[in-house]
């Protein structure tokens, strides 16, 4: 897999722009430990903050209210691209 590109987010902290293949359906389960469900191509996936999602290499930094922060585990900065819910990263 190719290196992702980076770019300047909010305040220049760099943002991942990858194909993040799924959509982000929202945040279910206890306050503890939440899980955040996704959606592509009729396939349904869930993790908690620090699984792998499906079986891509994103993974589940950070469960938000309303949004999710991923990361690739292949990426050595461990850069990441906040997710709002009903959208992936290429939206």
């Amino acid at each position: 897999m190719p290196m992702p590109a980076l770019t300047s987010g909010q305040a220049g902290a760099p943002v991942l722009h990858v194909d993040f293949p799924y959509n982000y359906l929202g945040t279910f389960g206890p306050d503890a430990q939440p899980f955040a469900v996704f959606a592509h191509a009729g396939d349904v996936v869930t993790a908690r903050a620090g699984e792998t999602i499906g079986t891509t290499e994103f993974f589940v930094r950070e469960i938000g209210i309303e949004t999710i922060t991923v990361a690739l585990r292949s990426d050595p900065t461990n850069t990441a691209q906040r997710i709002p819910i009903g959208l992936n990263a290429a939206q």
